[in-house]
């Protein structure tokens, strides 16, 4: 077991050091807001923290430190920061998840502890679909004039009835009466969702509100919780929803537990998904949190922090201006506004350039990133088959991002990567850490798990050659998940621990592999799914949390940015979070024609967002129109 570090003798882990403020913030004692914006090093603030807690022992065996995220791809990141900081003997005691996921193993665990009103079957199913416009139509479908009158139900409004009573507020045991006709629907819609469906439906609104209420009621259920974590992390701090910080609250307010909250309020990009006004406040009134800012910005160039700034500061005026590490003072950065006649130039013009990146830069593909406000297929498609005609490859990367951020994706394509490159060290090493914490070995085991993975993949090279059918990928999959154990995955994950997620999700991944291997290897195969070489294209929602040497923004129009006359805080803000993606460059366009989702070429314009362009111009971006020479038609 590792010998403990004094604390005033801890240092950094694997990194140079830190600013000052941050290791403030690594080294507090109680619950801290640290405020970052972009490029600060959130996840690595988190990770130090995580190491000084527990190589000093302030964290002690067998507590744990949990940590809790919005996107699954932020929750492994940070999980697999800690554990190239932290010896494997610590770093298991680390639980990074998303809330989401934290809910539902909450639910899964407890949920015989729900009240007789609230129960829910062990086999209930997740409806992803199941939101306001669904929720309402049920109402207006199911609910009888006995139950509402016909006027009673022609008033309701699915949206409002949802966000404000259905999912809006904690549950409650208490029989109150309703006080209007959407309380009353909300309730119904409880009770049709969880005792008439068979099995019960749920979305993780449900659940999430579901896990709160098995914390009220149940003392010790809520002791447990609190005697397992002395330390809590909240990352993307700034778009915590209702159901999310009334879940905190509940679990952590009032306890020992020290809470280290982390987000930027400029990055507030999930209002749609219920993000809360003024958490940061609410936050530090609850807990009794000190703020602690972040100015340091490490990732991008100092041209493109001063055209941050601006917009920064666009949002909140009390913005501290953000500095820079002293050896990106020779940095070169780059910050354009293109305008086109048409997608065709568009498109042609911007394959062009990332075509000379590419090829006269050296650029990797995968540092060059294609945003869009929505619709990536849509408003990339052009663009992507002027770069195919350059031999660059490019995919939409909204749904794989998800399935690759999965753990058991991970370990699946760590043993299937070993096939190809046996001498592959981290791909080794992940899995041995996996098997390990699966099964809680000691050191001793761990060295027997070496002969255990040499045996598997000496019996598995029978499938891996050539090219694969669908039947020969199946075993793959299957052996590696044998090797691992299901019922050890699905415990140790809580998101796999009930419902059919988990057997989705290996549908997935051999559903990928299957449509690749047909026409390359097993490693071009893993490569492609995993991206390793095409461009991203992407939303700027899926983009956070993400850096790339290049972003570039298609479409910075009326069209796209639909919501900015109504809410242009939370639009500059998405603009904001597009921008401080980029790490040495960053290109907006627009195009005065562009294709809607139907297909139809429609005209564009950007008076709506006129504001977005002043900004630019204030940071000393004006807006270049390119003119694209076409080739004359042979007849």
């Amino acid at each position: 077991m590792p010998s403990r570090i004094d604390p005033n003798d801890w240092q950094p882990c694997g990194i140079k050091g830190l600013e000052e403020n941050a290791l403030k913030a690594v080294r507090s004692m109680g619950d801290t807001l640290v405020d970052a914006g972009p490029g600060a090093g959130k996840t690595e603030l988190l990770a130090q923290r995580a190491c000084y807690l527990l190589q000093t022992g302030i964290c002690p065996t067998p507590k744990r430190i949990l940590a809790i995220s919005f996107k699954r791809d932020a929750a492994r990141n940070l999980r697999e920061r800690v554990k190239e900081r932290c010896s494997p003997t610590l770093s298991h005691r680390f639980d990074s998840l998303t809330f989401d996921s934290f809910s539902k193993s909450l639910l899964d665990r407890f949920r015989r502890a729900l009240p007789p009103a609230f129960a829910v079957q062990f086999n209930y199913q997740i409806d992803f679909k199941l939101g306001p416009r669904s929720g309402g139509q049920w109402v207006r479908e199911n609910m009888t004039p006995t139950t509402l009158t016909a006027d009673q139900l022609a008033a309701v409004g699915g949206d409002r009835m949802y966000k404000r009573y259905f999912a809006g507020r904690p549950l409650s045991c208490e029989k109150e009466r309703a006080v209007n006709v959407e309380e009353m629907a909300a309730a119904e819609l409880w009770k049709y969702l969880l005792r008439t469906c068979n099995p019960a439906v749920l979305n993780f609104n449900m659940i999430g509100r579901l896990a709160e209420l098995i914390l009220q009621t149940n003392p010790l259920v809520l002791f447990a919780l609190r005697s397992t974590y002395t330390h809590v992390f909240l990352d993307e701090f700034q778009d915590t929803s209702g159901i999310h910080y009334d879940l905190t609250r509940t679990a952590f307010m009032g306890s020992t537990a020290v809470l280290t909250a982390v987000g930027d309020n400029k990055q507030r990009v999930n209002k749609w998904a219920g993000a809360l006004d003024g958490v940061f406040d609410s936050f530090k009134v609850d807990f009794c949190a000190n703020g602690v800012p972040l100015l340091m910005n490490y990732r991008s160039s100092p041209r493109l922090i001063q055209v941050q700034s601006v917009f920064a500061k666009a949002i909140d005026p009390q913005t501290q201006d953000a500095t820079w590490p002293k050896e990106h003072d020779t940095l070169d950065g780059e910050c354009r506004a293109l305008e086109f006649e048409d997608y065709h130039d568009e498109a042609s013009h911007i394959a062009e350039l990332i075509h000379g990146w590419i090829t006269k830069q050296s650029i990797p593909p995968r540092e060059v990133c294609i945003l869009c406000r929505q619709l990536p297929a849509v408003y990339a498609q052009e663009l992507q088959e002027r770069l195919a005609e350059k031999g660059i490859a490019s995919r939409p990367e909204n749904e794989l991002q998800d399935l690759v951020s999965e753990p058991v994706t991970t370990a699946i394509l760590n043993i299937l990567r070993l096939l190809c490159h046996p001498k592959a060290p981290q791909a080794w090493q992940d899995t041995i850490d996996l098997i390990c914490a699966l099964n809680a070995d000691s050191e001793e085991q761990e060295r027997q798990r070496d002969g255990q993975l040499k045996t598997l993949l000496s019996t598995l090279k029978s499938y891996a050659t050539g090219n694969l059918d669908a039947k020969a990928v199946k075993a793959l999959v299957d052996s590696t998940i044998e090797f691992f154990g299901s019922d050890e995955l699905r415990a140790f994950f809580p998101q796999y621990s009930q419902g059919t997620f988990f057997d989705e999700t290996i549908d997935a991944i051999v559903n990928e592999l299957v449509e690749r291997t047909a026409s390359t290897s097993l490693g071009d195969a893993i490569d492609d799914l995993e991206g390793a070489f095409a461009i991203p294209i992407m939303t700027m929602h899926k983009s956070k949390g993400l850096e790339y040497h290049t972003v570039i923004f298609i479409g910075l129009e009326d069209n796209a940015l639909w919501g900015y006359e109504r809410e242009p805080k939370d639009e500059t803000c998405g603009f904001f979070v597009a921008l401080s993606r980029a790490k040495q460059r960053a290109v907006f366009t627009f195009s005065g024609s562009r294709p809607d989702k139907k297909g139809n070429v429609q005209r564009q314009s950007r008076s709506s967002i006129k504001k977005l362009y002043q900004l630019l111009s204030t940071a000393s971006v004006q807006v270049e129109k390119v003119k694209v020479e076409r080739e004359e038609p042979l007849f």
